[in-house]
């Protein structure tokens, strides 16, 4: 009986995420095919180093994470158009139409960024694949990407699509800004702006020798990881209390 109703609560969150991923699917096409182009020319043009690449990889990545906030807004409209209450009505659970979000705006944009990475270093230089800094890279991008789209989530759920937008722009733009200036004025604030952002955080640390007196990389990665389970929970809670 639980696993049957687990499997039914499966298709329900696969079925919505289906239907959302339609709706979005011109713009995440375009998006997938501009990060595989950039990361292409960035691998070629980085061999044979890998630092090259990681820079490279900044540009990348912050396509991904406008792209990631921009669509966040999609989840504020339908809030707002009323669109959830007749997905429940038709016995959509919340947490099965909180999860289906969670996977087209956290984990898909995830997935998609492994693989411009991945992909065309698999293609253009395989040998790199073997390099240990490639899998750091790639697990500092997840935890960043998992942290921003789970703040950002849970700001959707209260249905202000310019607080979203603003707030990601910022994350995006500006907090490499503060991260940078706290890191060479203020080092003592740089792991607390880590949490929000690892990735930067662990792209500052193995090129400034002042962040050696601050918490290594694995340590904020941990705390990062530690946020984002507690926003993703906070999430559910909140999604059972909305409205809609």
């Amino acid at each position: 009986m639980r696993r049957s109703l687990d499997l039914a609560m499966v298709r329900e969150v696969l079925t919505h995420a289906s239907y959302v991923m339609d709706q979005l699917l011109r713009g995440f096409v375009v998006v997938v095919c501009l990060l595989a182009a950039f990361q292409s020319f960035a691998t070629i043009a980085s061999l044979p180093y890998v630092e090259n690449l990681k820079m490279g990889s900044v540009i990348t990545f912050i396509g991904m994470l406008a792209y990631v906030t921009f669509q966040m807004t999609s989840l504020v409209e339908e809030l707002g158009r009323g669109e959830a209450m007749l997905y429940l009505a038709h016995g959509l659970t919340k947490r099965c139409y909180l999860a289906s979000w969670i996977l087209i705006l956290c984990v898909v944009p995830i997935v998609v960024f492994v693989l411009s990475i991945v992909v065309p270093i698999a293609i253009i230089a395989p040998s790199l694949l073997n390099n240990v800094e490639i899998p750091t890279l790639i697990a500092y991008t997840v935890l960043h990407l998992a942290t921003f789209s789970s703040i950002l989530f849970l700001l959707a759920l209260s249905k202000r699509r310019g607080l979203v937008v603003a707030l990601g722009m910022a994350m995006t733009f500006l907090l490499p800004i503060a991260l940078s200036l706290a890191t060479y004025y203020f080092t003592s604030l740089a792991p607390i702006l880590g949490i929000v952002c690892p990735y930067y955080y662990y792209l500052t640390y193995e090129t400034s020798s002042k962040l050696r007196i601050c918490p290594s990389p694995p340590s904020i990665g941990l705390a990062s990881l530690v946020l984002t389970m507690i926003l993703i929970y906070a999430c559910f809670v909140k999604v059972k209390k909305l409205d809609v």
